[in-house]
């Protein structure tokens, strides 16, 4: 407890509003990764389902409209509003609903497989190429002169 003359505060001034904006911060990057995650459900219907669910952006209430919002907020720092904490708010419902929908939809139908290449090459795979690479660097150094006497 900071205490400021006769006043005593919970916390330092300006902390609840980097209180909020973070929990703004959490909930949109949680949001995002939640929504990659819909595209490897395997059972399509069931992917289309919780798509449709979070809707558009421009369907007024929904969970991508809300998402839009509060991702403008952040981009805009907005100040931290009683109007725009309870966006937040319900903004974190909707993505613990999402995290449910999407984690039974996993549990229950399974994951596809990520596709060929998705989430770049491991360190085994970038060593291999740098080896190969340089291989065929150092045979043609050593065959192009043979070629040219």
């Amino acid at each position: 407890m900071i205490r400021l003359g006769a006043i005593a505060y919970p916390r330092g001034i300006g902390q609840e509003t980097e209180d909020w904006k973070l929990r703004a911060q959490k909930a949109v990057l949680k949001y995002e990764d939640l929504s990659k995650k819909v595209d490897s459900i395997q059972d399509t219907e069931k992917a289309a389902d919780i798509l449709a669910w979070m809707g558009p952006f421009e369907t007024p209430g929904s969970p991508a409209e809300r998402y839009q919002a509060v991702k403008t907020d952040i981009a805009e720092d907005t100040s931290w509003t009683e109007m725009g904490i309870e966006r937040i708010k319900q903004f974190e419902g909707m993505v613990a609903d999402l995290e449910g929908k999407v984690n039974f939809a996993m549990e229950t139908y399974g994951s596809l497989p990520a596709p060929d290449g998705a989430g770049g090459q491991t360190e085994e795979a970038s060593a291999t190429m740098l080896c190969i690479t340089g291989g065929i660097g150092l045979l043609g150094a050593i065959v192009l002169p043979l070629f040219l006497e």
